[in-house]
């Protein structure tokens, strides 16, 4: 059940910034604060969506500052899958988007959750977005980010139950005038958890990117299995990665691990591509889209593959 926030109940007004509280920093009071836009997601418990959900978000540029908030409730033994899209309409002016998600699994519930950012390049996007993931539940989050001139964006998954389950798996491209700075939280609060995470981003032209990741162990989450990945991609001499791993574990009888790559093509496999007949950019591109495919094979519906297939070959055109 879809519900605009202003026609929320009581109880679920509470629980409304449950997981991040207004008082975070400034960016997430004046989201809840000022909301102007927003939904509700509620799945009742033990109901199976087999339909896929779509949700989208509008900014105009029109040089304002848009407020949005996004709360889904996966109940228990539920499951769903849902499309959420950040779109920006047509407009010159600079605009600031700042938005807060906040995502709740419960016991032996399941989500599938494809968030894909498409604002427009005069927008400044700054945003809070965690999941809490109970026992036995799953998560299976894959974001996606193309637009915007700065990204500053926290997404944090909390494993709070025995046995919970996240994958996050991330994509983004970053022309010339873009800079994109995400910072991601993995907390494994409880035994027996699992998450692993993968983002990837291309750079072009002189664009910037920053990536900084956490994996944090509680000291009662025995046997957590933890996985971090950032790989960047420099199309450019000219473009900027900064990649940042991290580990604090404070308990015994785990598995986490991390890795970070920051790297241009092969010239060898350029040179291999075209012995067999293929151009110099259709070799390349060939190439950078292989760098993409296990994120865009995250996505189950295959529409929605082939939209990002035609979104990333824009991006990577547009120099």
């Amino acid at each position: 059940t879809f519900v605009k926030l202003n026609e929320a109940s009581p109880n679920l007004k509470e629980t409304l910034n449950s997981l991040i509280a207004a008082d975070t920093d400034k960016f997430s009071a004046l989201a809840a604060g000022y909301t102007q836009n927003g939904f509700l997601l509620i799945v009742p418990k033990g109901v199976q969506v087999k339909e896929t959900l779509i949700a989208t978000i509008t900014v105009p540029q029109n040089g304002t500052i848009q407020n949005s908030q996004v709360f889904i409730l996966v109940e228990e033994g539920a499951s769903a899958s849902l499309h959420l899209n950040y779109i920006g309409a047509e407009g010159k002016q600079t605009t600031m988007h700042n938005g807060i998600v906040e995502v709740i699994v419960r016991e032996n519930a399941h989500l599938h959750l494809v968030e894909r950012q498409k604002l427009g390049t005069q927008t400044w996007q700054f945003s809070h977005e965690k999941a809490s993931v109970g026992a036995d539940a799953k998560l299976d989050w894959v974001y996606f980010a193309f637009g915007t001139q700065l990204t500053k964006s926290f997404i944090d998954v909390s494993l709070d139950g025995k046995g919970s389950e996240a994958r996050l798996n991330g994509l983004t491209i970053v022309n010339s005038g873009q800079h994109i700075d995400l910072d991601t939280q993995q907390d494994h609060m409880a035994p027996i958890t699992f998450s692993d995470l993968t983002f990837k981003t291309a750079l072009l032209g002189t664009a910037n990117s920053v990536w900084q990741g956490m994996i944090y162990v509680d000291p009662k989450a025995e046997q957590t299995d933890g996985y971090q990945n950032n790989r960047n991609l420099l199309l450019d001499q000219r473009a900027h990665a900064d990649s940042i791993p991290g580990l604090e574990i404070k308990t015994d009888d785990v598995r986490c691990s991390h890795g970070a790559t920051i790297s241009q093509i092969d010239e060898d496999q350029i040179f291999y591509l075209k012995a067999r007949g293929l151009d110099d950019d259709t070799a390349r591109e060939l190439i950078i889209n292989g760098f993409f495919q296990d994120i865009v094979d995250r996505v189950k519906d295959e529409d929605l593959r082939v939209e990002l297939s035609n979104t990333i070959h824009e991006k990577l055109t547009a120099e």
